[in-house]
């Protein structure tokens, strides 16, 4: 099976192929291989089908290389634009943090200011309270004095 001449099948084959080479067999017919082969017009028409077909099939494959590449570009861009929202949502997430962040502070400033004010209020209190104690304390060391001076 190895060698397909020295098998019944091959010795057919080479003996068709000795057959073609010559002509037909037959005799008074003419020779088939000649009928059979192509003139040189159909070999150039052929050729330049052949070459029109490659041309057509480069000239797709550059507009789809030209579509490729356009595609690789829009999705650099969209990337691009991708991260510049995340990077922008970020950006906007911090500062919302920020403004929390000092929201918060100036709430407790205004409650440390608002205790102050409290306190403030409770010393003037506590002066007028003293102000007023001093000067009945004054009046009463001058009556007194006075009542001293008297007797």
């Amino acid at each position: 099976m190895g060698n397909s001449e020295s098998s019944p099948r091959g010795e057919k084959a080479r003996h068709v192929g000795e057959r073609v080479n010559k002509g037909s067999s037959i005799p008074g017919q003419q020779s088939n291989a000649k009928k059979d082969m192509m003139s040189m017009d159909d070999v150039e028409s052929m050729m330049k089908m052949f070459a029109a077909a490659m041309e057509a099939k480069n000239s797709k494959a550059q507009e789809l290389e030209v579509v490729a590449a356009t595609a690789q570009k829009e999705l650099a861009i969209a990337k691009d634009k991708e991260y510049d929202e995340k990077f922008l949502l970020d950006e906007l997430q911090k500062l919302l943090k920020t403004n929390a962040d000092l929201l918060q502070a100036k709430q407790a400033l205004e409650s440390e200011n608002k205790a102050i004010m409290q306190e403030g209020d409770l010393l003037a209190q506590q002066l007028e309270s003293m102000t007023f104690y001093m000067k009945n304390l004054a009046v009463e060391v001058e009556g007194e004095r006075r009542d001293k001076e008297a007797s």
